[in-house]
């Protein structure tokens, strides 16, 4: 039997999905509990929420929400942003999933480059391991501990600091991003590239999501100005959420 901690980030944005995602956790079945940034929407009357007293950034509120969900000693964490709606039966479909033995997490969400191949053909549908350097988009990802805990302990995690904007990336340029991201580590992004590089590069584990969709990218203000929920930022493909999931995963299996 699969148990569960939720953990839910967020951070100030002009239009709020904050309730909307929570609410449609517990739809599921999960107990999100937020770790919020200064100035965030405040529902903590309805959820359990930890403030940061100073301001973290993505990545390094990220780590701290995945440390504090590893403390509860269950079996799986799925950690969220705050712009996800799901279907209602996802959790219902993981719990009863045979994870492949390879996995590194198991997103829910499925943005428009992994529904697709690069000459615009549809994958298959149902379950499909997505293979890169990377990953594109964090918005919900499901790990079991010990690969969540690999992560975190891997020693490229704590010294991550973002991507380099084009032109610093030189062999001057990256060490010059690098301090300044340090010295200023709420600046730091790319949560995604970084989760997935661990995952796939080091920790040799394959990354899998869903064809259709179990979940949308229901907000269309990106937090940390990376542009809007629309064309690669979402899905082509959603599963219907008044149908069940399985005959639309696995359609010649009803």
């Amino acid at each position: 039997m699969k148990t569960w901690t939720c953990v839910v980030t967020t951070a100030p944005r002009s239009i709020c999905t904050l309730r909307q995602t929570c609410e449609s956790l517990l739809d599921c079945g999960w107990t999100p509990v937020i770790f919020a940034e200064p100035g965030s929407t405040d529902i903590s009357s309805d959820f359990q929420t930890y403030w940061n007293s100073q301001r973290l950034g993505i990545w390094r509120n990220w780590m701290q929400s995945a440390k504090w969900a590893l403390e509860n000693n269950t079996s799986h964490i799925i950690t969220v942003q705050d712009d996800v709606d799901f279907h209602p039966e996802t959790k219902e479909w993981l719990d009863n999933l045979s994870w492949p033995h390879d996995t590194g997490f198991i997103s829910p969400y499925t943005p428009r480059p992994y529904q697709t191949w690069k000459n615009g053909q549809s994958r298959g549908i149902g379950l499909n391991a997505v293979k890169m350097r990377s990953c594109w988009t964090g918005q919900s990802l499901c790990f079991t501990r010990e690969v969540l805990h690999a992560l975190l302990t891997n020693p490229r995690a704590p010294i991550w600091a973002g991507l380099p904007p084009k032109h610093l990336r030189n062999p001057q340029g990256r060490i010059a991003h690098k301090e300044f991201k340090m010295k200023n580590p709420w600046l730091i992004q790319n949560s995604d590239y970084i989760i997935g590089s661990i995952l796939q590069v080091d920790l040799k584990k394959t990354l899998y999501y869903p064809n259709p969709s179990l979940a949308t990218h229901c907000n269309p203000v990106s937090s940390v100005n990376h542009g809007s929920n629309t064309g690669r930022r979402n899905s082509v493909f959603v599963a219907r959420f008044d149908e069940p999931i399985h005959p639309q995963l696995y359609p010649t299996n009803q």
